[in-house]
């Protein structure tokens, strides 16, 4: 069987209305209808609507798609594992399914059970309207064409570390710095740190990030 899209989220039962697929993730047809997601070999990143898609920083969106480093360096990206393992194991899987068991005719269905590290959106949207889309670091508002303002929301301790997808680890943050602080290319400072009320940033995570996102980059 050939991958694509439409077989992978049913595979992985994502309720989206259009899928692509590229094992590479670093090139795609555009995305007409949403929600919708990308997959490559390895899992996913979800847009749930048109207005998120077009404004992501990560994607050049011309006569096709292109990411550059590919959408699982996107913020979101969720990785499909099975005990423990890349989700290669259930790609293997699916590629056999439409193949006869035993070289005998049959319907040659696999059962592929995975894990799924899933984002709560609505955390990070409450995050996000906490600060009314202003950057915790710099202040930035985006404005956008609409009036709305736009903001990304950030998790200290990236969910594919293990990190909760909860209020106490995720910052409210501009394009610019969600990409410095997801390559770690900058530290996180408390005490530089916009903190509204409502919002404890728990220290454990800060720590995390300053010390093994920030060093892999920075061996300071």
């Amino acid at each position: 069987m050939d991958l694509t899209g439409k077989k992978l989220k049913k595979i992985w039962n994502i309720n989206v209305e259009h899928a692509l697929y590229y094992e590479a993730g670093t090139w795609y047809h555009l995305l007409t209808s949403f929600p919708a997601a990308l997959f490559d070999k390895n899992g996913y990143v979800l847009f749930e609507t048109e207005k998120e898609y077009k404004n992501n920083t990560y994607l050049q969106i011309r006569k096709e798609l292109s990411i550059p480093k590919g959408i699982s360096k996107i913020p979101g990206y969720i990785k499909i594992i099975e005990n423990g393992n890349i989700q290669k194991i259930s790609i293997e899987a699916a590629k056999n399914m439409d193949k006869p068991p035993n070289g005998k005719m049959g319907n040659g269905r696999r059962v592929v059970i995975t894990e799924r590290l899933i984002r709560n959106t609505n955390v990070a949207r409450g995050v996000k309207k906490l600060y009314n889309n202003c950057c915790q670091i710099c202040d930035t508002t985006i404005k956008l064409s609409d009036n709305e303002n736009y903001s990304e929301g950030h998790h200290i301790m990236p969910l594919s570390h293990k990190g909760p997808d909860i209020i106490d680890n995720i910052i409210c943050v501009c394009p610019n710095h969600h990409v410095q602080l997801d390559y770690g290319s900058i530290k996180i400072d408390p005490a530089n740190l916009n903190i509204r009320n409502g919002h404890n940033i728990d220290d454990r995570y800060i720590k995390y990030h300053n010390e093994e996102i920030y060093k892999m980059s920075y061996s300071t």
